[in-house]
């Protein structure tokens, strides 16, 4: 009976022990979590307000290229195939584009299209027609050549973000991004509102993204 006794006692003192050992093996469980809880919130405020300032760039950007000369040269011209006396526009569109990019520290790709012709500007290249373009340099996978311009110009909103599962671009070589984000802007007119015939595109690796 003494030994039952005691036994009964360190099984209970034994008891107590454990069960406070589980007590604050899940308080500290509790405590962690909600400190890492708040990190993450904090750390995801903070990315949402760099991807606005990244998007609001890309607007500045492109709102700075809609008076540019070479521009308005390509937009106001109509039709398949670009005349000779155009390409220069096109040669000069390309440098500023890419002068731009880095003045607003856009690391991704940056390109025109136009509605009334076929030309493609990019910060990196440029083509009088952009089918010929899709497929070597450009090219959503799962997308043929019209049917991607077209969703470009379909777009109406100011600002349009997508992401596309895989796509293929040229940035100093030939290189493919998963998930990268798509943003289509479009330019508003003070007169006449959301230019229908010019649309920006910019193209925005995930990991980038993920590393800002």
């Amino acid at each position: 009976q003494l030994f039952v006794k005691y036994l009964i006692i360190n099984f209970s003192l034994i008891g107590v022990i454990l069960a406070g050992f589980i007590l604050n093996v899940f308080y500290t469980y509790y405590i962690v979590k909600e400190n890492i809880v708040e990190q993450n919130n904090d750390a995801l405020a903070q990315s949402s307000e760099e991807l606005e300032e990244i998007l609001n760039s890309i607007y500045s950007l492109s709102s700075t290229l809609r008076s540019n000369d070479s521009l308005r040269e390509l937009r106001g011209y109509s039709g398949e195939k670009l005349p000779s006396d155009k390409y220069v526009f096109m040669n000069y569109l390309q440098k500023d584009l890419s002068d731009f990019s880095m003045i607003a520290n856009i690391s991704g790709i940056g390109c025109v299209i136009f509605r009334n012709n076929q030309v493609f500007v990019s910060n990196y290249q440029s083509s009088a027609d952009f089918a010929d373009y899709y497929g070597n340099y450009l090219e959503v996978r799962g997308m043929e050549a019209e049917d991607f311009r077209t969703w470009i110009l379909n777009c109406r909103e100011q600002i349009t973000c997508a992401s596309f599962e895989t796509v293929k671009v040229f940035q100093n070589r030939t290189m493919e991004l998963q998930n990268p984000l798509a943003v289509v802007v479009r330019i508003r007119n003070q007169d006449r509102g959301i230019d229908q015939n010019t649309a920006f595109l910019f193209l925005l690796d995930k990991n980038v993204l993920l590393r800002k």
